[in-house]
């Protein structure tokens, strides 16, 4: 990419944890997220066949893991707010 402005405001058709490692720290304001989960489940409506297949039905381990380094780059590319 090649500045912060292509970062953001736009959608991005991979991985998160890929997309968030070319971020640089403190870029966002705030994040939503849906991760899936991990229910293991079949549905046939449209969110779940969205390709969380691949994530879903992990061991508690693999799920825990996943998250958990969700959750890190989500603490290095948010700025820093005090209230």
């Amino acid at each position: 990419m090649a500045n912060d402005r292509d970062l953001i405001n736009n959608i991005f058709l991979e991985n998160n944890l890929d997309t968030m490692s070319k971020m640089p720290d403190k870029l966002l304001n705030g994040i939503i997220c849906s991760p899936p989960y991990n229910i293991g489940t079949k549905r046939k409506d449209c969110y779940y066949n969205n390709g969380y297949q691949e994530k879903d039905n992990l061991t508690t381990e693999e799920y825990i893991s996943l998250r958990v380094d969700e959750f890190k780059e989500f603490e290095r590319i948010l700025k820093v707010r005090e209230f």
